[in-house]
């Protein structure tokens, strides 16, 4: 008869290290060129409706920083053809694959107790992994 003692202890490895809060431990996250793509994406959606508000986009700081030195001309462009303001805010509490997309009031409405802030649109925290499969966007 052959007995075995059963690892009751958590490993050493699970004691030391935690998963990866960006890639939530698959060791995989998206570029900053593809999250830029994304939000590219969001954008000229709400961009092609018949009523084009003013946007902020919230991304984490060092996203931010890429969009404006990279495709600050893009964004430029949008604002002068579409009239509208678009407002990039660094937000250090977003993980660097998340990003946030508020609708700004119009310049015409009235500034009441309920439309001192920006509306909530949309945010978009999307997994690295469900996007790897994806094929890249090629604009």
């Amino acid at each position: 008869v052959e007995m075995t003692r059963k690892r009751v202890r958590q490993s050493l490895k699970g004691f030391f290290f935690a998963d990866c809060p960006v890639c939530g431990g698959s060791g995989e996250a998206l570029t900053r060129e593809q999250v830029w793509r994304n939000i590219r994406r969001d954008l000229v959606s709400r961009l092609s409706t018949p009523r084009r508000p003013s946007l902020e986009v919230k991304a984490h700081p060092s996203q931010r920083e890429y969009i404006q030195s990279e495709h600050g001309d893009v964004l430029r462009n949008w604002q002068s053809r579409f009239k509208i303001e678009i407002r990039l805010v660094g937000e250090p509490t977003f993980l660097p694959e998340q990003y946030q997309l508020c609708e700004l009031p119009r310049k015409t409405e009235p500034q009441g107790p309920g439309r001192s802030s920006p509306r909530l649109v949309e945010v978009s925290q999307q997994p690295a992994i469900a996007v790897a499969d994806q094929t890249p966007s090629t604009s």
